[in-house]
């Protein structure tokens, strides 16, 4: 959670939008405690929504007030990366920290 900590000492807000199920955070909310770090976060199971639709990413920008052109989003899974840039938040394809940390730099943030 380096990354996270580092993000956040720079400015940037952050946030979890995730399709995780009831069950399984109810399992890591509490023996997780970085999750308590982020600023904010959209739970499909909360919203009744999840990625890739459109809606789900609406949410998270009126939940935040956020401006999708100022924002980025990192996924595993490429269709919802292709659903964040349809509606104009810049996405980037990660399955690691590394890749993250990389995908920061070519976007021109330097931690």
């Amino acid at each position: 959670m380096a990354l996270l900590k580092a993000m956040q000492k720079a400015g940037y807000k952050t946030y979890i939008l995730s399709n995780i199920t009831p069950e399984t955070w109810s399992l890591i909310e509490n023996s997780i405690p970085e999750l308590q770090e982020f600023d904010g976060k959209i739970l499909s199971f909360e919203v009744n929504c999840r990625k890739p639709s459109p809606s789900i990413y609406k949410i998270l920008l009126s939940t935040y007030n956020l401006n999708a052109q100022e924002c980025f989003f990192f996924d595993d899974r490429l269709e919802n990366i292709v659903a964040a840039q349809d509606i104009g938040i810049d996405g980037v394809l990660t399955t690691n920290r590394t890749n993250v940390a990389f995908a920061l730099l070519t976007l021109g943030i330097k931690l």
